[in-house]
């Protein structure tokens, strides 16, 4: 897509191609970043990261700014350097075409010419700096002349497996908003006279607020006071209390009314670094406000601090240079006595040997950049960079150090190991040697998704050498059944505007080869599942090294994990939701599996409060969404069913309510439009739009005027009180007005689809629907007086089995629908219309917006934009590429040590969770699976967890063994009697079977059996799994037991 020059860094928002993003970073935040410039001075691989994450968010500018030369060693990490590119371009120049492909709204250039970094930065041309790995004196020099210039200044370092980041946003930096977190909202159930007035909520949602945060209230009744008060803060009390400071000159509360937390923005202040290089550890590591951000609390964060300052000295010392990996230790014991020294100096005490041991391996590796390593630091500057931009979460204050050490391998006596060969790993052969590089080129991976995370992964692995040995021995299958659509373009950045509605599989994995030519990865676009086991079936999932997740669904990540337990496969998890995101590794015999703790599912909204009591935007976003589904889909996939099939389709209803109500709606939708008859089926669009005119009528009108009819506003319950009181909000009725632009929206949208149903040609232009509305006539609202509407979800079940018709009444209904003469559609066919959330031009979101906001309206909910009602609507994940990127960062380094897993012990492994916009970085060991304990023959006592099955025969002859051999099995080994045998849902012997059935079943083949009471077992399966159930024979006690492997 081209952009003209005038329309990049203007204030339109492309909400098309940002909007995944925006829900993450709000349109004002958007507004600055799209006129904030940023320089990038170093350009290896951290540096093209770091620019590439900035490209995607949408700024004004990047310039970057290397006039290194490409070295072969680049390769390893800098996705867009070329090994063309190597001796004849500089960093920058190799970067710059690909980096301005990216987004075409972002202006990126490259210093070409002999400016300095010095003289940049005085120009005061760019907003933000971000230095990448420049010696510290250098950083520390830079630093004071963009403080001085009040410029927001980022400087990061990569170096093997340890990375530095310093942060410095100025002596008065303004955030806008601390967390980016929704503001929390709530209706009040009471509030008390006093000295500190509490403020009771709803027991229906807990109101989320901490002390300081600030409130304000609305509609309260009685101490209507509060309504006009300014915000104030509140002290939390419980859950669902929270103080607000004196009320004694209040009146008395009498009920209803809502608060709503109002976000405070802060100020803050910086350090430049020369006055944090001058702290004592007291003073860095201050409780209250620590200077350097914990990344691991296995960790000293400190004394990480003092090894970057001794690495930095060395460096100093040695030319701008680290220590070269195949040193024989007297280049890491010089960065060692460095250490020590600085430990000295500052009081920091430190266990000899094995402190010694990890920063001399940390410093060995020190010279080389690889791709994790990048991914993860880059993902944290990138939205540095966006947060000095936007001016939105709370930066990072101000020093952030990280080490993998336990990625590094153990035991190496051979420092060659680590030596050049003068090829792109070279640096990855610096860090971990040869031979796990060689495991590495050889691994069989299986990535499950081909997203933002599936993008992320496979430029991992291109820079990785991941399956790119020259015999082809390794190999990566990806699959993903989606297609590429403009708003995956923000984020997964494997894919340019000509992918579009290209395969994600197909095109990600030709970009990847692009990065690496000797990459050997196949595509798929097959859902992996139960449907899918013939393709990856047993041959498939023994031969791989290692799975990886890049879902976004629970669902298909719980399939998968099955699969791994069951092929005792290692798991590579992980997710984001807009800044935060998680990581889990999954290690065979190790640790507990992903399913093996699940958050709780989330509670469902009672039917009551969408059909006649909502009190939040949420639910009357759920009744237009299902309201959309009924009108639009299903009932019209319910006529084209009967139009095919008749009363044979009629006989397959469930029961007799939704008979009745199918029928109704078949009835309708075939007669020709009759307002009086109830005939729904247009002929032109004028018939459309009266159908939608009546519509709004029914919906925002009459239906109110009925529940209010029922229950008056002043209704009171049986037992005397308000029935409309919290959570309930009494409604008021909507008079149609033609010049109310929603009105006349919720009217287009609705004529619109309803003529696309008809294949009848519709209008969006306003003058021609007010026109045809002018000729509409609207149904008169009558009360129905006999007409119940439940209170609650048990009265409405209640009121179901009360409605539900005799047979008599439901023959008349059939016999009106045959007076439709079917055979007369025969051939017709509706268009059922599938639900699309990010088309603008088919009428789907203005429909579920209009309807949703009127039905606000109606109950007085505050109102929301097109943007954020999509995003309940279409159940929109949030998300942004810097999150991403630190995800697949983290993850990559523990593919690292699963190719060393025979060395690595479980607290060797970390799994993550990381919010940026705090920022909070956690890692911690994995759980270890859990075990369970039973009594083989003899009392012997046998621990199994969940990795664990009983295999009772050789892998060979498994298809020759019968019931009997199974039943002599458990009898022989565990003293105990099998009563119920299962496979897959169905019981295949169980004590209670006659005994002429049992007899027969002892005597069959376990296969036979199988298939005999299942169906044919697939060509290509391996192995039969039972559930069974045993008992002890001499006490008759349970046995818990695994599943039972047969191999056939």
């Amino acid at each position: 897509m081209e952009v003209d020059d005038e329309n990049k860094g203007n204030d339109n928002v492309d909400e098309s191609l940002y909007s995944r993003q925006l829900y993450v970073i709000d349109h004002e935040s958007m507004k600055k970043m799209q006129q904030s410039t940023v320089l990038i001075a170093g350009m290896n691989g951290l540096g093209v990261e770091i620019a590439k994450n900035t490209i995607l968010a949408g700024v004004k500018s990047v310039t970057i700014f290397d006039p290194t030369v490409v070295q072969i060693n680049d390769l390893a990490s800098n996705f867009y350097a070329t090994p063309q590119a190597v001796g004849k371009q500089t960093r920058a120049q190799s970067s710059i075409e690909q980096l301005k492909s990216l987004n075409p709204y972002v202006n990126v250039e490259c210093i070409t010419n002999n400016a300095s970094l010095q003289q940049l930065i005085e120009s005061k041309s760019y907003d933000v700096i971000v230095l990448v790995n420049y010696p510290l004196k250098e950083v520390v020099n830079y630093n004071k002349l963009a403080h001085a210039l009040n410029l927001r200044f980022i400087s990061c370092d990569c170096c093997g497996v340890f990375g530095q980041i310093f942060v410095d946003f100025g002596q008065e930096f303004e955030c806008t908003d601390l967390t980016g977190e929704p503001p929390m909202q709530g209706m009040v159930v009471s509030v008390t006279k006093e000295k500190e007035g509490v403020v009771t909520v709803h027991e229906d949602t807990r109101h989320g607020m901490v002390d300081g945060d600030f409130v304000e209230f609305k509609e309260i009744e009685g101490m209507t006071q509060l309504n006009e008060l300014k915000p104030r803060p509140i002290k939390v009390l419980s859950a669902f209390t929270f103080s607000i400071g004196d009320t004694t000159a209040f009146d008395d509360y009498t009920g209803q009314g809502l608060f709503f937390q109002v976000k405070q923005g802060a100020k803050l202040s910086f350090l430049p670094l020369s006055e944090l290089l001058g702290m004592s550890q007291k003073d860095l590591m201050n409780a209250k406000q620590p200077k350097i951000i914990q990344t691991d609390f296995a960790k000293n964060a400190y004394e990480q601090h003092l090894f970057y300052l001794a690495l930095q000295e060395y460096r100093e010392s040695n030319n701008g240079k680290y220590p070269l990996p195949t040193n024989k230790g007297e280049e890491n014991e010089k960065v060692y006595a460095f250490f020590t020294k600085l430990c000295a100096q500052n009081e920091l005490e430190c266990k000899e040997e094995a402190t010694k041991a990890k920063y001399s391996e940390l410093a060995r590796a020190s010279s080389a950049v690889i791709s994790p390593m990048c991914a993860f630091l880059g993902g944290i500057v990138g939205q540095e960079v966006l947060k000095a931009c936007s001016h939105k979460f709370t930066p990072l204050q101000q020093l952030l150090y990280f080490d993998a050490f336990e990625c590094l391998p153990v035991g190496v006596a051979d420092s060659e190991q680590f030596a050049a060969q003068n090829c792109r790993y070279d640096d990855n052969l610096a860090v971990f040697g040869k031979d796990i590089q060689e495991q590495v080129l050889k691994a069989k991976l299986f990535l499950v998704g081909a997203g933002a995370i599936g993008c992320e992964m496979l430029k991992n692995w291109a820079l990785m050498g991941v399956a790119c040995d020259a015999r082809k021995q390794g190999s990566i299958v990806v699959t993903d059944m989606d297609r590429i659509e403009r708003s995956n373009l923000n984020r997964q950045f494997l894919f340019r505007e000509t992918d579009i509605g290209s395969a994600k599989s197909t095109a990600a994995a030709k970009a990847a080869r692009a990065m690496n030519a000797d990459i050997h990865i196949v595509s798929h676009e097959n859902r992996v599942g139960a449907e899918s086991e013939h393709i990856y079936n047993f041959d498939f999932w023994s031969a791989l090294n290692a799975v990886c997740t890049a879902l976004d669904n629970v669902q298909a990540r719980l399939y998968v994990d099955a699969q791994c337990v069951y092929y005792n496969k290692p798991l590579l998890e992980s997710g984001t939701l807009g800044t935060k995101g998680n990581t889990q590794i999954v290690v065979p015999k190790m640790t507990e599996s992903y399913g093996s703790t699940r958050d709780p599912e989330e509670r469902g909204v009672p039917i009551c409060t969408l059909k006649n009591f909502p009190n939040k935007i949420e639910h009357t976003i759920q009744w237009a969404r299902d309201d959309f589904e009924g009108e639009f889909a299903q009932t019209i996939i319910d006529i084209n069913k009967y139009i095919e099939r008749g009363d044979a389709f009629l006989k397959e209803i469930a029961n007799k309510t939704e008979e009745v109500s199918t029928l109704q709606k078949i009835r309708a939708g075939l007669q020709t439009y009759d307002m009086d008859a109830d005939g729904q089926r247009p002929l032109n669009f004028q018939q459309c739009v009266q159908w939608a005119r009546n519509k709004f009528e029914h919906d925002f009108t009459h239906r109110i005027k009925q529940l209010l009819y029922n229950f008056p506003h002043d209704a009171v319950t049986t037992e005397g009180a308000k029935f409309w009181s919290p959570p309930k909000r009494a409604p008021n009725v909507i008079e149609f007005d033609a010049k109310d632009a929603l009105h006349l929206a919720y009217i287009t949208a609705a004529a619109n689809l309803r003529a696309f149903v008809y294949g009848l040609k519709g209008s969006a232009e306003a003058e021609e629907i007010t026109a045809l509305l002018q000729k509409c006539t609207v149904k008169q609202f009558e009360v129905d007086p006999n007409k119940k509407i439940a209170a609650n979800d048990k009265e409405k079940e209640e009121e179901k089995e009360s409605m539900e018709m005799d047979d008599d009444e439901i023959e008349k209904l059939r016999e009106s629908l045959k007076g439709e003469n079917r055979k007369q559609f025969i051939g017709m066919t509706l268009s059922a219309i599938e639900f699309e959330k990010d088309d603008d031009s088919n009428f789907h979101m203005d429909f579920i917006t209009c309807s949703a906001n009127l039905r606000a309206r109606n109950y007085r909910i505050e109102e929301k934009s097109k943007h954020d009602i999509k995003k309940i609507a279409g159940k929109i994940i949030p998300a942004i590429a810097t999150t991403t990127a630190l995800v697949t960062g983290l993850i990559s380094l523990e593919f690292y040590k699963l190719v060393q897993s025979e060395k690595k012990k479980i607290e060797d492994y970390r799994s993550c969770y990381v919010n940026l916009a705090l920022p909070l970085l956690t890692m911690s060991e994995p759980v270890a699976a859990g075990t369970t304990s039973v009594n083989k023959k003899g009392d012997e006592q046998w621990q199994y967890t969940l990795w664990d099955v009983i295999e009772p025969f050789n892998k060979s002859n498994g298809r020759e063994k019968t019931v009997q051999d199974l039943l002599s099995y458990f009898e022989h080994e565990w003293a105990s009697d099998l009563e119920i045998i299962t496979y897959g849902n169905a019981i295949v012997y169980a004590f209670y079977m006659a005994d002429n059935v049992l007899e027969a079943r002892r005597s069959m083949k376990l296969l036979d059996l199988v298939q005999q009471v299942c169906g044919k077992v697939d060509d290509n399966a391996r192995v039969l799994c039972f559930e069974v159930s045993a008992t002890k024979q001499d006490s008759g006690e349970d046995l818990m037991l695994p599943t039972v492997s047969v191999y056939i």
